[in-house]
């Protein structure tokens, strides 16, 4: 069993992939493997195209069998050669997940990756399943301004700068430079992926799945992403059916009502920037609500 868990970062993917991992114990979970500091060294873009991975079929057969190799850790200014070394040597999140899941070997692997959405349709060719989580874009707005993620347009491809140059005129009416960059981002790897679409992706609203869980959870346990419905379940309760309503500032903050923090994007924004998104971005949204699963 071989599954891919992507979507723009701060959509969810850590929580759905963890959910799965949890659903599936059998199963490995790989930790952004195409991080571009972190990951593999054939990486040398966030979110890349395929054409720009030699052999992008042999890459993705390397990443399911995990043999690949990784970046060194790169060296914080702040710390001791010995500090970086042990670093390197623990791991963080990545080199960890590379460890366990290859304990696991032959059992089948999860990655879960935003940074491989490009790749979706591909690794259905790869008889992968696929499912991809989204949000509104004000809202991957919103949670991608309280981690401070910077873009910088030359870690991108080109592709990426197309639409940035086509849209910032549109954006910057009423958002800054640095909120025009995260929005078009959003509208590139949507545009993307419905440019692109395969029936056999499962398209998930992080809305459906915050107010929704376990209506979700049965979908995905119908359309066999899920081995273990009762543990996906448990997983529900424990994680999201909760009374605390306020999220900590961790970068991953799992265990808190799902419904409560959904919404809190419209009270950030102006009337003036929602209508904004609704025009240029509208159309996009829609296509993404009609191919989602449907609860």
């Amino acid at each position: 069993m071989k599954i891919l868990v992507s979507g723009m970062h701060r959509s969810g993917t850590t929580h759905l992939g963890n959910l799965l991992h949890v659903a599936n114990p059998a199963l490995g979970l790989l930790h952004e493997p195409a991080n571009k500091f972190l990951g593999v060294k054939e990486i040398n873009h966030w979110y890349p195209e395929v054409n720009e991975i030699n052999m992008p079929s042999c890459f993705i057969e390397k990443l399911f069998s995990l043999k690949f190799n990784r970046r060194k850790w790169p060296k914080n200014g702040n710390e001791s050669f010995f500090r970086t070394l042990g670093r390197t040597l623990g791991g963080g999140e990545f080199v960890k997940s590379v460890r366990a899941s290859k304990k696991m070997a032959g059992n089948g692997l999860i990655i879960k990756d935003p940074f491989l959405m490009n790749f979706s349709p591909l690794m259905i060719e790869h008889d992968i399943q696929v499912v991809i989580i989204y949000k509104h874009p004000l809202s991957n707005l919103f949670s991608i301004e309280r981690q401070q993620w910077d873009v910088q347009l030359r870690d991108f491809s080109e592709k990426y700068k197309y639409y940035h140059e086509e849209l910032e005129g549109q954006l910057i009416k009423e958002f800054s430079l640095s909120q025009a960059k995260i929005l078009t981002l959003w509208y590139y790897l949507h545009r993307n992926l419905m440019d692109k679409y395969n029936e056999n992706i499962a398209i998930v609203s992080h809305s459906d799945f915050c107010n929704s869980p376990k209506k979700v959870v049965s979908l995905l346990h119908k359309k066999g992403f899920i081995k273990s419905h009762e543990r996906a379940l448990g997983y529900i309760d424990k994680t999201m059916l909760v009374e605390r309503k306020e999220r900590n500032n961790k970068l991953h903050d799992f265990v808190r009502s799902s419904q409560a923090v959904d919404e809190k994007w419209r009270r950030t924004y102006s009337e003036e920037q929602i209508s904004v998104i609704d025009n240029v971005f509208g159309e996009l949204i829609k296509e993404l609500d009609n191919q989602k699963v449907s609860i």
